[in-house]
């Protein structure tokens, strides 16, 4: 009997997860799909008897340093809340202990795309109106229309990079043209005006940088590429859900009611400049809004949480990863930059799609295949 070869063995693991993520969501079966990828990659590790401590050590440091805050946190259910983003952390640290060749991360980046693929599926037979929004109900990232948009991101903008290589058929192209129709309809469906300008501004920043070379090389093939874009936007526009229209020109300048609750959570930093370094505690953000809520910002969350310590920590994963992959991934990093943007709207982070992202920057990515063990 052959050796496991648990580079390959890890691949295929990712490949299924990155797929299945919208459906495990509708299933509610995510704690499953955890523990069985938890399982199965750290048997990999183990099999290989070494672990990679690069970028990734940045991950257990965080999960240690969000378990120390919960000592001084004002969530009483602080230590609980643990369970499932430990859950996420864990698997993010196993799956960034692989490396994959250049071949396996298109691989992945098609996986992004069968998974759009599901998700727009799940939108047809699962969706339903609420308040004239489009809602699909999901486990592991709520029911909030916003939440939703936030799963289009990093799929549309491999869509684009596919879309204008000439290494892809025809036909393919054909089905992405679909897919990115069918994708910004169910996004204008949810109303979600942070949805909507981030996927836009996705995909026309990754078609900009796509039609840099095509310019030098086809500037007829350049020229129609930018009618359609505009046709299709114009198009776009006039046919807009009108709530959407509403939500988009009603003036609003508190962000939704998000701005307000910064401005409260900056007072309190402010005035605790200890905790504004060491942090809140995990799931303390809640409880200094003024409403109850979470602040609908990604980053502030993380910042009044886990402090400027902890907010380091992740910041350091991401800023070190990033400068990995703008080079030769620069397609990964406008999906990372879109995300980041979005996330400035929602609170997120224990969320599967910004787990993906994290995911997607930081793994390491080798010229040659790697070794089989």
């Amino acid at each position: 009997m052959g050796k496991l070869n648990v580079n390959k063995t890890a691949f295929w693991v990712t490949i299924v997860f990155i797929m299945v993520s919208p459906v495990e969501n509708i299933l509610r079966t995510e704690q499953i799909f955890y523990l069985i990828g938890i399982l199965s990659l750290g048997f990999c590790v183990i099999n290989r008897h070494q672990l990679y401590i690069d970028d990734s050590k940045y991950i257990p440091l965080l999960m240690v340093y969000m378990f120390l805050t919960c000592y001084w946190s004002a969530d009483e259910n602080a230590f609980g809340s643990l369970v499932v983003i430990y859950a996420e952390l864990l698997f993010l640290f196993l799956q960034l202990q692989f490396q994959y060749s250049k071949d396996e991360y298109k691989k992945i980046k098609i996986a992004f795309l069968i998974q759009n693929w599901i998700l727009l599926f799940l939108c047809f037979t699962n969706g339903s109106y609420m308040d004239n929004r489009f809602w699909l109900k999901s486990a592991t990232s709520g029911a909030d229309p916003n939440y939703l948009s936030g799963w289009f991101v990093i799929p549309l903008c491999f869509a684009i990079e596919y879309l204008f290589s000439e290494n892809v058929k025809k036909v393919w192209k054909m089905a992405i043209v679909a897919q990115v129709v069918l994708s910004f309809y169910f996004i204008m469906q949810t109303a979600s005006k942070s949805g909507l300008i981030t996927n836009a501004c996705v995909v026309t920043i990754a078609t900009i940088y796509t039609l840099r070379s095509i310019i030098k090389d086809h500037p007829v093939r350049a020229i129609l590429i930018i009618v359609i874009a505009v046709t299709a936007f114009v198009f776009a526009v006039n046919h807009m859900p009108a709530y959407l229209i509403q939500r988009l020109t009603n003036g609003d300048t508190s962000g939704t009611g998000r701005f307000p609750m910064w401005l409260t959570l900056a007072k309190e930093m402010i005035n605790n400049p200890v905790k504004m370094i060491i942090g809140f505690g995990t799931g303390s953000v809640k409880y200094y809004t003024g409403k109850g809520l979470v602040s609908h910002n990604t980053f502030l969350d993380v910042l009044f949480n886990e402090g400027f310590l902890g907010f380091s920590i992740l910041w350091c994963y991401i800023v070190k990863s990033i400068r990995k992959k703008r080079e030769k991934f620069p397609f990964t990093v406008i999906a990372f930059a879109g995300m980041s943007v979005l996330l400035l709207t929602l609170s997120a982070f224990n969320t599967r799609f910004f787990m993906l992202i994290l995911f997607l920057i930081g793994v390491d990515i080798t010229e040659q295949e790697p070794v089989a063990e």
